[in-house]
């Protein structure tokens, strides 16, 4: 998981990106990505970037990416499953690549073939693409709305980020609910389409890029189901393609699998680690009491004690708890008190008996 930012001039393309605004917005999603951080500025468009190193560990997969000429600039968040398909045909084309991430295989896509190529990409998404030639922003979105792009557009500036607090950093933007929105969670579980449940930000729809210059807007829709229709197959074949199918979509998701489980004990080991640094060792310093016989016992990475009393009976259910308050007994139905019926002897009434 990654994090992406930026900020749009696209009617005063003159006018200087704020470039503090522009840290403020990518620093607020550092939790997104930890291995390093991006900014990219040039004339009306700023990109910022957190990373989260998962297919090309190398510096050659730093955000934001630019290809050789500097005609194209990318700031990108997912994982693009079928890139390695499109390189070979890239190449043909004469396309140089310096690393292996998936990021450059999409940036140099989007400026060989622009936004109809997402129709054959599979993948986990959310991008944007600066057209340094034409000065066109293109904010994408995958097919099935995995990834979030959100947006801000006040009629003269663009911002946009992966979460809506990047953009709420900025003070212009109103912190102002959007009724609809809140009526259609309770509907439906989610604001639909663009909405959210601010007034003045949206989001890019899942299966559509919106392209912004500086004169006009153009959303369009790349991907959707449009239909569907009975299959003609036996019982057999359907359960023969679909294990075909899972098994290529697995194999596709895999691409990463080592590096993210390599990731995922390294995050759980550093969480761990700043327990004890945040938490635990500030928790020992603290007096003890001494009253009574006590229970000790010892945090982990930690040599030092802490204890507490310890109860009169080992009995929970005998056990008073300040305030007077103790464990109410057992009730007739309860989880540990069912009653079932047993067969009764002739004559005899049936009667219940715990269990």
């Amino acid at each position: 998981m990654c994090g992406i930012a930026g900020i749009f001039h696209y009617a005063e393309p003159e006018r200087p990106i704020d470039r503090n605004l522009l840290e403020a917005m990518t620093r607020s999603i550092e939790h997104r990505g930890p291995d390093a951080a991006g900014i990219h500025i040039d004339g009306p468009i700023g990109l910022g970037h957190r990373r989260l190193a998962i297919v090309d560990l190398s510096e050659t997969g730093a955000q934001p990416m630019r290809t050789g000429d500097g005609s194209g600039y990318i700031v990108y968040n997912g994982e693009f499953y079928n890139h390695a398909e499109f390189r070979s045909r890239l190449e043909q084309r004469g396309v140089r690549f310096r690393g292996t991430s998936d990021t450059e295989t999409l940036l140099h896509l989007m400026r060989e073939y622009g936004p109809s190529a997402l129709e054959t990409a599979a993948g986990i998404f959310g991008f944007a693409y600066w057209d340094a030639k034409d000065k066109k922003l293109t904010l994408a979105r995958d097919p099935l709305g995995v990834k979030q792009v959100y947006y801000h557009d006040d009629g003269r500036r663009l911002l946009f980020a992966s979460e809506i607090k990047a953009l709420l950093v900025d003070p212009m933007v109103r912190r102002e609910a959007d009724p609809l929105a809140v009526s259609e969670y309770l509907h439906f579980h989610t604001p639909l389409f663009e909405r959210t449940f601010f007034k003045g930000i949206r989001q890019v729809r899942a299966g559509e890029c919106i392209t912004f210059g500086r004169f006009h807007s153009q959303a369009r829709t790349y991907w959707m189901i449009s239909d569907f229709e009975k299959a003609k197959l036996e019982t057999q074949e359907h359960v023969e393609e679909l294990a075909g199918r899972i098994e290529h979509v697995v194999k596709d998701q895999l691409m990463s699998g080592c590096r993210i489980l390599q990731r995922w004990h390294r995050f759980h080991r550093c969480r761990r680690l700043r327990f004890q640094e945040r938490i635990a060792r500030p928790l020992l310093r603290r007096p003890l009491r001494q009253s009574g016989r006590h229970r000790r016992a010892s945090l982990p990475g930690s040599r030092r004690q802490i204890s507490w009393p310890r109860p009169a009976t080992d009995n929970p259910r005998r056990l008073h708890l300040p305030g007077g308050y103790a464990p109410p007994p057992l009730l007739p139905g309860s989880a540990r008190h069912r009653t079932r019926h047993v067969p009764h002897a002739r004559g005899q009434p049936a009667c219940g008996q715990p269990v």
